[in-house]
């Protein structure tokens, strides 16, 4: 019998869960595994349980890759002024 793939291992805010779904799981969804990574993490996206960082980390992608399939899917970007002090301080350390 074959092992179950690892699917995701995610960590958020010191929370870290893995995530296992069989290869038959993911078989029966009709999407590759990152395919399906994605989906999940544009959901989550859109529900605003996952930052853009989040997403893009989750989904194995970069930040901008992130914002250009959110954008394909007609999905606005959560972006406040917290989020804007943070880039501005970001950009500061580098």
């Amino acid at each position: 019998m074959r092992r179950p793939e690892i699917f995701s291992y995610i960590s958020i805010k010191n929370l870290r869960m893995s995530l296992l779904i069989t290869d038959e799981e993911i078989k029966r969804t009709g999407l590759s595994a990152e395919q399906l990574k994605l989906e999940i993490a544009v959901l989550l996206f859109e529900k605003s349980i996952f930052t853009l960082g989040t997403a893009a980390e989750f989904s194995g992608l970069h930040k901008l890759q992130m914002q250009q399939e959110l954008a394909k899917r007609k999905i606005s970007l959560h972006y406040d002024v917290d989020m804007l002090h943070e880039d501005i301080a970001n950009i500061n350390e580098s």
